[in-house]
């Protein structure tokens, strides 16, 4: 992916004009997230000159395109971390960037784009290889056709500090059936990362699986999305219906199927050592002239908790 060289200032213009719904209470503030990753990185950067310092692409991408912002709820993020990511065309998703807020302070700026439309990628996967194979891992990179670029800002709890990172995701090969995980240091499978912290209680698996389910989800789930207008004063004499803050959309709101593991009533955390997740997963089918159409639908997680 190109990278810009764009000046603090003037992504700070950018972040102020921007749109930006009013967060809910209990979920990062929008432009806070922006301004402090974009400063993160900058500050991190090699590039001394930190006025034309090479800002991330993602996240300049997204303001530039007023990518919308979806406020996830725990019972939404318990079942998306633990369903399985089938294998995605290029074809089947209708949007390509969006940003994604936890309640407990996680933020993504998430890029996706088809491998055949990607910036110099027709030597991807022999890259993908090559980097597994200095890992120690095998990889199989037949079927990937999707790339899913995550730039992740978290806050530390300990030192009340921050924290950004970049995540490139490719789900998934036929004949493994898994997301490939690639980060500065890392790639593998997401499978291989599931007992490896990166958030509090989340594991960089459950992460990445985060973040694809929620692509799908909102893609293949509407009824799970509901929009309501951001609090706001109104608009002045001088200003624009433009100006006004984009709505607060949120995924899983209304959501509970009393098979997650918050549901799965008192003492669910210390059952008995054969409780476990049997893993949603998506069944596709398709239908019509040719059987062209494709249709997902979403077998949802269940939390076994022999008691």
């Amino acid at each position: 992916m190109q990278l810009k060289k764009v000046s603090l200032s003037d992504i700070e213009k950018l972040i102020k004009n921007f749109p930006a719904p009013v967060s809910p209470k209990g979920y990062r503030n929008f432009k806070d997230f922006y301004l402090r990753a974009v400063r993160v990185r900058i500050v991190n950067s090699d590039d001394s000159d930190k006025k034309a310092a090479t800002a991330n692409s993602v996240l300049i991408g997204m303001l530039e395109k007023k990518a919308p912002a979806y406020y996830l709820t725990d019972e939404i993020i318990n079942a998306a971390c633990n369903t399985n990511v089938p294998e995605i065309s290029g074809k089947e998703i209708p949007f390509n960037n969006l940003n994604l807020f936890t309640p407990d302070g996680l933020c993504m700026a998430v890029n996706i784009v088809s491998i055949c439309e990607c910036y110099n990628t027709e030597h991807l996967p022999a890259q993908l290889q090559e980097a597994a194979g200095k890992a120690g891992v095998q990889i199989d990179t037949a079927g990937v056709e999707v790339m899913i670029t995550a730039v992740i800002f978290a806050d530390h709890v300990e030192d009340k500090g921050y924290a950004s990172t970049e995540l490139n995701l490719f789900p998934s090969s036929r004949k493994d059936k898994d997301l490939i995980f690639c980060s500065k240091n890392k790639v593998g499978y997401a499978r291989d990362y599931d007992n490896t912290k990166i958030h509090r209680d989340m594991t960089v698996g459950q992460l990445t699986r985060l973040i694809a389910n929620t692509i799908m989800l909102i893609n293949y789930q509407p009824s799970l999305v509901t929009a309501q207008r951001s609090n706001s004063p109104g608009l002045g004499f001088n200003k624009k219906s433009s100006d006004e803050p984009m709505p607060v959309r949120w995924l899983g709101k209304n959501f509970s199927n009393n098979r997650t593991k918050s549901s799965a009533g008192s003492g669910g955390s210390h059952a008995s050592p054969r409780a476990h997740w049997r893993r949603g997963h998506w069944h596709g089918y398709r239908y019509g002239e040719g059987r062209k159409i494709l249709k997902r639908k979403w077998v949802q997680p269940v939390y076994v908790n022999p008691q």
